[in-house]
């Protein structure tokens, strides 16, 4: 329940704040090796070279025994913020940049003989490269992230954090 209070306004914050300027908006798909994060994202262009990207999503998450206990698996919203630089022309190629993103995450967590719940605040800040081919007003993505999942506050027992790595798919259509 907390997630969806969290996640409702954060996308309606987000699409009235991009389809206030020229931009893109669309669906994203973000895997990693314990989770999927369906997305809708958008970003406002700085400039010929230069954007922003906002989001909002959730992300589900099955770590198995990667975390602190012997299993963990969960999930939540959470919205993000970034900025992109193309390498390339607005009409495809390359792109480089950052982004952040905080999700509200409930975990369920096993251990032989107990179980429970945690709520977890978690920061991901991530390096982000991806290539995009541009057909109209339709831009399709693919790309390629690194970064940390640092768990900022928790109510419950700790849970895993650390290292992670993302691929993702977006398709994203010009206001």
């Amino acid at each position: 329940m907390r997630s969806l209070v969290f996640l409702i306004p954060g996308l309606i914050i987000a699409s009235s704040a991009l389809t206030a300027q020229a931009g893109t908006l669309g669906p994203e798909l973000r895997a990693y090796p314990a989770g999927l994060i369906p997305g809708l994202r958008g970003e406002v262009s700085l400039g010929e070279t230069d954007l922003i990207l906002l989001h909002a999503g959730y992300n589900a998450t099955d770590r198995r025994d990667w975390g602190e206990h012997a299993e963990e698996s969960g999930g939540g919203g959470g919205l993000g913020l970034g900025w992109l630089h193309r390498l390339g022309s607005a009409s495809g190629g390359w792109v480089l940049g950052a982004r952040v993103d905080y999700w509200q995450l409930e975990i369920d967590w096993e251990d032989p003989g107990r179980s429970g719940r945690s709520d977890v605040d978690v920061l991901q800040p991530a390096a982000v490269g991806a290539y995009r081919r541009v057909s109209g007003r339709w831009q399709l993505e693919a790309s390629l992230s690194i970064g940390r999942e640092i768990n900022l506050s928790t109510d419950g027992e700790d849970v895993g954090e650390g290292w992670i790595l993302l691929a993702g798919l977006g398709a994203l259509f010009g206001i």
